[in-house]
């Protein structure tokens, strides 16, 4: 990860990318030991970085939802004219 892109700005599926390469390299286990431990902190950042995006995103769902006054158990198709469980 380049030290110009920050946390904040870092989108889930690139923390998750870059999690799941650091995950494979500690597997290998073929690392310097000062390597591993420095992967295993910014894998903790980007793991980090994936709940608190993770967390964003239920929470604006959530808004969604309570906002809405529609029922998605009653929800009727407009093509259909019947409701989404037929």
């Amino acid at each position: 990860m380049s030290s110009t892109e920050t946390d904040e700005v870092l989108a889930y599926e690139k923390a998750y990318e870059r999690l799941e390469t650091i995950v494979h390299r500690l597997e290998q286990e073929e690392s310097p030991l000062d390597e591993l431990v420095r992967d295993y902190e910014e894998g903790m950042r980007m793991l980090q970085v994936c709940q608190e995006r993770l967390q964003e995103a239920s929470l604006r769902i959530e808004k969604v939802r309570a906002g809405s006054d529609m029922d998605l158990e009653t929800w009727e198709d407009p093509e259909t004219g019947g409701n989404n469980d037929e």
